[in-house]
């Protein structure tokens, strides 16, 4: 992460000390949070705005629906085709 953490500051760079964050699981639905062990806030983006994801946010609200909370889905690999 670079900056303070505001929309496009969150980048996929080497890691350093910058580049820390602590998974939140939520338990449910496949839920997680990311919180920047720079900024000590959720990563997240706002619904509808266009921006891209931020480390700015202090964490979701109730109904989970602020774009804090995250959902990972597995990735199947690609199978190997020999000919």
């Amino acid at each position: 992460m670079v900056g303070a953490g505001l929309a496009a500051d969150v980048r996929l760079l080497p890691e350093s000390p910058d580049s820390l964050f602590m998974w939140q699981d939520m338990l449910r639905d496949r839920q997680f949070m990311l919180l920047s062990m720079r900024t000590q806030r959720f990563v997240g983006l706002l619904p509808g705005s266009g921006e891209p994801y931020a480390a700015d946010r202090p964490g979701p609200q109730p109904d989970r629906r602020d774009g804090t909370v995250l959902v990972w889905s597995p990735v199947e690999p690609a199978s190997a085709t020999h000919h």
